[in-house]
This record gives C-alpha cells, structure tokens and sequence, in this order.
C-alpha cells in the first residue's frame, strides 16, 4: 500500500504522477479529514482536482465519520491512501 501525505497537494503535481506511476490501480483512498477544522478548505478541493486531472479515481473519506473496523477494512483493500491538507494534529 502506498500513502501519500501532503500539506498542499495541488502543488505537487510532477512529484506526485511520478510517485504514484508504480499504482496498479487508479484507485485512491482520499482523506480530507485534517481540513474539517480549519477555516478554509480550498487547497483540499484543489488536490482533489489535480489528482482527478491525472486520471485518478477518488474515494473521499471523512475518518471521524467512520468506526475503526469499517476504516481497517476500508484501508486493507485500497492500493493507496492520500492525506492531504489541514491540521494534521487533529487527526492525532
């Protein structure tokens, strides 16, 4: 399983298609759950469309709505894990 951990994703564009150029799939479990408690979410959305413009296909996922059984499950099927934007600290 890959994961991919980026403050602003949008930016890192090249970075990221090399990086993820190894996936089987185009599948990728997004996490935009440190943005829910900050004021402006923006660069989120703008991650999402860079990663969609490359082809990828997104599950957004809010972790804070979901069980721990259901996410370990969730996340033992997918190739890659995207967590990006936000304060990181609140998902500790």
């Amino acid at each position: 399983m890959e994961i991919l951990l980026m403050s602003y994703l949008a930016g890192t564009k090249n970075i990221t298609k090399k990086y993820l150029s190894k996936m089987i799939s185009n599948k990728i479990v997004f996490i935009p759950t440190a943005g829910n408690v900050e004021p402006y979410t923006g660069y989120i959305d703008e991650g999402v469309e860079m990663l969609k413009s490359l082809g990828y296909e997104l599950e957004i996922i809010d972790i804070s709505k979901y069980d721990e059984d259901y996410l370990k499950d969730k996340f033992s099927k997918t190739e890659c894990i995207c967590i990006s934007g936000g304060n990181t600290f609140y998902l500790l």
